[in-house]
């Protein structure tokens, strides 16, 4: 049985689980996973509509010939990558790995790091989202 819960600051409603735990005789296993989320569209809709905006007209200003979003979106690739590893040769290779396939919070990290190389490279800084974004 499962029994999804949300946790907010640390605290959440655990009434029905402790229930249905009083209720059951015998020895069980108990194990916690992340639901999977994948990216809410409001973090699609920041990444897409401020970030990347804002990172090519810092890009072009630079002098880069950059021309759309989906330009600065295949740039980004570098901070996105899985690595493979050849264990007979040690070579690894780095794969490209597609926002679409993020959860939640790996898509808020990937923000946060080119709000980072922003700041640092491009001289810009990306306003925070909405107040909500962290909590969707």
């Amino acid at each position: 049985m499962k029994f999804p819960i949300a946790i907010e600051d640390g605290a959440c409603d655990l009434t029905a689980f402790l229930a249905h735990i009083k209720s059951l005789h015998g020895n069980y296993t108990i194990s916690v996973e992340r639901d999977g989320t994948t990216r809410t569209n409001q973090q699609n809709r920041w990444l897409w509509g401020c970030i990347y905006p804002l990172m090519l007209k810092g890009l072009i200003d630079l002098g880069w010939e950059f021309t759309n979003t989906q330009m600065v979106h295949d740039f980004c690739a570098r901070f996105r990558d899985d690595e493979v590893l050849n264990h007979n040769t040690g070579e690894v290779l780095h794969l490209p790995a597609s926002t679409r396939d993020m959860d939640t919070v790996e898509m808020a990290a990937y923000c946060e790091t080119l709000r980072d190389f922003a700041r640092e490279y491009i001289n810009i800084e990306i306003p925070d989202p909405d107040p909500e974004y962290y909590g969707k």
